[in-house]
């Protein structure tokens, strides 16, 4: 078995409820731009391919490695709607752009498990 990312696992604890991991079932329960979030899934993947020294040996495919960052966008659009549209996660990285996009396309917070 793999080892699943942080992000995986911190995105599972707090809406593990939704079952449903496909990209359209996720944008429409989190209300991102589905632009954003196609970005975010191509550019693991591309980031899967083109750096591929950066990649844990854990990780068997793209698709697991593009996930993870689609969780993590997910959890940084939450975090910045929270706080009110006041400052980016600084754990958006280079995806800064694209959570800043879908935090502001509206303020919906989905229910937490915990």
């Amino acid at each position: 078995m793999t080892r699943r990312s942080k992000f995986t696992i911190s995105f599972e604890k707090k809406y593990g409820y939704i079952k449903s991991r496909k990209l359209k079932d996720l944008q429409k329960a989190f209300r991102v731009k589905s632009k954003d979030i196609n970005t975010v899934y191509e550019r693991g993947i591309g980031a899967y391919y083109n750096n591929p020294s950066s990649v844990r040996s854990s990780v068997d495919n793209s698709v697991q490695w593009a996930m993870a960052r689609v969780y993590k966008f997910l959890l940084n659009v939450i975090k910045y709607r929270k706080e009110d549209f006041d400052k980016i996660p600084r754990s958006a990285g280079s995806d800064y752009k694209y959570v800043k996009s879908s935090g502001e396309f509206n303020d919906y917070l989905p229910k937490e498990i915990n």
